[in-house]
């Protein structure tokens, strides 16, 4: 490390320690509450879908949802001359699961070459924030998508789209809410396949799954479908043909960037699965961290000619509302002969 990147380094851990209350962050503390709610904010902030959904301190490690569901309609009236009682209605979600904050270690290296690239910057402090906050806000988003389980020990070269660090968003709709979950449909026209549900496209598909949610949810002005970039991208390939003419072109680059699926908008956000679909509202998804768990200890390793930066903090995925989502995979497509169906992969 370059003498200038000392120095800039150590101003940036002397404030980090003063932030923090501390003598030094060579040594694992406690994250203060305001700078664990400062950080929670930039990664949230680091990613527009993680800036859509919602990312909730908690106190209790374990508990019930914070989320207000909807089980059912609160309109209506009582006759209190006749002497009967107004009862309010309780309208928070019906699911039995709560939440449990589990410990998530977000360690990261940092190479002195690195460092010293960025020294001659004013920003670098920002620079090294970014850094750590960018990489935690996409890793969440992975686990939320693809986590199915939360192992003692992690192996990232097994699991790359850390589905061992945590159980995401769609595994809790695997586990718990069957009636909301569909293993296996097909698109377009293939052999006949009585045992799965057919549809001649995804937008036939999408509608017919807006029938899983609860009647309450299943005409809510901000419904979207969830999917990945390219099965999305595939829906509009048959529709691309040859438009030569100006006005041609014209509405159809519209069309593509305002892209819906049964007239609903359509997310797509990082590290989606490609053979699968979410029907909800993002405010349905949620991240709850548990205040006051964040740990952090920064080591300089001169022997690795790196900075190490350990981070971890208890977390969880969390379904707002199962009856508020519809949840699709296992999306096959006939061959090109037609006679076979085969799985997007």
């Amino acid at each position: 490390m370059q003498n200038q990147t000392r120095l800039k380094f150590d101003k940036y851990t002397a404030q980090l320690a003063k932030l923090n209350g501390i003598s030094s962050v060579a040594v694992k503390f406690n994250v203060e509450p305001s700078v664990e709610q400062k950080l929670e904010q930039q990664i949230q902030e680091s990613d527009a879908f993680l800036a859509a959904i919602n990312i909730q301190g908690v106190i209790a490690q374990m508990g019930d949802k914070i989320g207000i569901g909807v089980s059912g309609t609160i309109a209506g009236r009582t006759n209190t001359k006749a002497g009967n009682k107004r009862i309010p209605r309780d309208v928070s979600s019906l699911d039995k699961d709560g939440y449990i904050c589990r410990k998530t270690n977000f360690d990261t290296a940092h190479p002195y070459d690195r460092l010293d690239a960025w020294a001659h910057k004013p920003d670098f402090n920002t620079l090294l924030q970014n850094a750590i906050v960018r990489q935690q806000g996409l890793d969440r988003i992975m686990i939320g998508w693809n986590g199915i389980r939360a192992d003692e020990e992690t192996d990232r070269a097994a699991n790359p789209l850390l589905q061992d660090c945590n159980i995401g968003w769609l595994q809790k709709i695997r586990d718990n809410a069957p009636e909301q979950y569909i293993e296996r449909i097909n698109i377009g026209a293939g052999p006949n396949d009585p045992a799965h549900p057919t549809y001649k496209n995804l937008d036939q598909a999408v509608l017919d799954c807006l029938d899983l949610l609860h009647p309450t949810l299943r005409n809510a002005s901000d419904l979207v479908v969830v999917a990945s970039e390219e099965l999305i991208n595939d829906k509009y390939v048959s529709l691309a043909g040859d438009h030569d003419e100006p006005t041609e072109r014209e509405a159809f680059n519209r069309l593509l960037s305002n892209k819906r699926v049964a007239g609903k908008p359509v997310v797509t956000p990082p590290f989606f699965p490609r053979n699968a679909f979410l029907v909800t509202t993002i405010s349905n998804l949620s991240v709850y961290w548990q205040i006051s768990s964040r740990r952090r200890h920064i080591k300089d390793v001169p022997d690795s000619d790196r900075i190490e930066d350990y981070q971890s903090v208890n977390e969880d995925y969390v379904v707002e509302q199962y009856a508020g989502c519809a949840f699709v995979e296992g999306i096959h497509m006939p061959n090109d002969a037609g006679d076979a169906w085969e799985p997007i992969s």
